[in-house]
């Protein structure tokens, strides 16, 4: 019956995805942030629910309403949503130009930032929350917000990885998200997005001390807390390198794996490590296709690998960053996947990388050394960050490629071993 089923399940996702293909060059941004008060310390549930709510009203916004309670307001240039331990998150609509991405995100602050500084609280960003990160702040501190999905996946994370409660409770990211114009350009983007993920994840690092109490090395802790999460849900997507990478392969890589928790109809239960074939196996509905199309968008959130793929593909290496830096990444993303001269530069610059292991390997040494890591072809990471960063660069202009030299400026001041002076007095 699985047979069945995964048939089912691997052709709507396919065509799922195939409804993503277009030939636009839009990028969208995700970014995170904590909601602190003046000494750092995460804001309470019912004030922010309050907040969203009130604002919520008074801008015009559409509140959604979760278990009973205002977690998140719809605009039609963005959306607000509360995230694991009340992570704010804003998720901006795809524009072509960075510039545009940068005016919503300041209507968004304008409007937000007033209604926090009212309550005696601002908003922050880092790959860790700087208390959690210092020690200062035990992560049993820090309440999960009351949404059944947050409840039940804290419950799985326990049993499957040792930093569950680190990444649900104290960590931000920014996300970009690229489009992609047939099966064969996203395949192109995806592997060529992994073989420089290692350098993109120490070039978005952001943290605030050299040492932490928490984490086994000093850096990429975010990327720490993702990988030791849950193996069969983080880390490269499976079977990025292989010939048959595509829509049916990554439609079968998440058909069989662990869910941790489903929502459908509008309840979401625990299911624990059954897959979503075990589900449908269980209830008879391996032919179901009604029901698999409602379940299949939740089932992909399920899956939290480096780069995910739905109707856009989404790149989810960078720590939470302030403004100016998040809109250097999406810059960044844009001189190098919207660009065919960059994409050949990259296809010859990491021709000899083939698997997700020798990836893996070099994040390892990051998290070890950071900049200074020799990782590849008797390189270092910040050597290749550096001409990653050029090769965007050439294929940028005026405000764009500013962005991405800002961010280039920091890596070198970074690579001399200067990161607390660009870090510890950024808000």
């Amino acid at each position: 019956m699985k047979n069945g089923s995964e048939k089912t399940f691997v052709k709507l996702v396919d065509c799922y995805m195939r409804t993503g293909e277009n030939d636009g060059h839009k990028l969208g941004l995700e970014l995170e942030h904590f909601v602190v008060d003046s000494m750092g310390r995460p804001i309470q549930f019912p004030l922010l629910s309050s907040i969203i709510e009130t604002v919520g009203k008074r801008t015009g916004g559409e509140i959604l309403m979760i278990d009973g309670h205002a977690m998140g307001v719809t605009y039609p240039e963005y959306m607000i949503t509360m995230e694991p331990a009340c992570q704010f998150e804003i998720s901006i609509a795809p524009f072509e130009n960075i510039s545009e991405i940068r005016r919503v995100y300041l209507e968004f602050r304008k409007v937000w930032d007033a209604a926090f500084y009212r309550e005696g609280y601002h908003l922050e960003v880092g790959g860790m929350m700087p208390l959690v990160e210092r020690g200062v702040l035990k992560i049993d501190e820090i309440n999960l917000i009351p949404k059944k999905r947050y409840d039940h996946m804290n419950r799985h994370f326990l049993e499957t990885g040792k930093y569950g409660k680190y990444m649900m409770r104290s960590s931000t990211s920014t996300q970009v998200s690229i489009d992609y114009s047939s099966e064969a350009d996203m395949v192109r983007k995806v592997r060529l997005i992994s073989k420089i993920a290692p350098y993109l994840m120490i070039m978005m690092e952001r943290k605030f001390t050299q040492k932490t109490p928490v984490f086994e090395y000093p850096h990429l802790q975010r990327i720490q807390a993702w990988d030791h999460l849950d193996p069969a849900r983080t880390g490269f997507v499976p079977g990025t390198f292989d010939s048959d990478f595509g829509y049916a392969r990554i439609a079968k890589e998440i058909f069989g794996r662990s869910l941790c928790t489903l929502t459908e109809n509008g309840e979401t239960t625990y299911v624990g490590n059954e897959s979503i074939a075990d589900i449908l196996e269980r209830d008879g509905d391996t032919e179901n296709e009604e029901r698999i199309a409602n379940v299949m968008e939740h089932v992909i959130s399920m899956f939290f690998f480096h780069i995910r793929v739905k109707k856009y593909i989404e790149i989810r290496v960078a720590d939470g960053n302030e403004m100016g830096k998040a809109l250097g990444f999406a810059a960044l993303i844009k001189g190098l996947f919207y660009s065919e001269s960059a994409m050949q530069e990259l296809e010859v610059l990491f021709r000899d990388i083939h698997t997700a292991d020798e990836l893996q390997e070099q994040v390892l040494k990051i998290e070890k050394d950071g900049f200074s890591a020799e990782v590849y072809q008797g390189l270092t990471a910040g050597d290749w960050c550096e001409r990653i960063l050029d090769v965007a660069i050439r294929n940028l202009s005026g405000e764009e490629a500013d962005y991405v030299r800002a961010i280039r400026r920091e890596c070198e001041r970074k690579n001399r071993g200067e990161w607390a002076t660009s870090e510890v007095l950024c808000s």
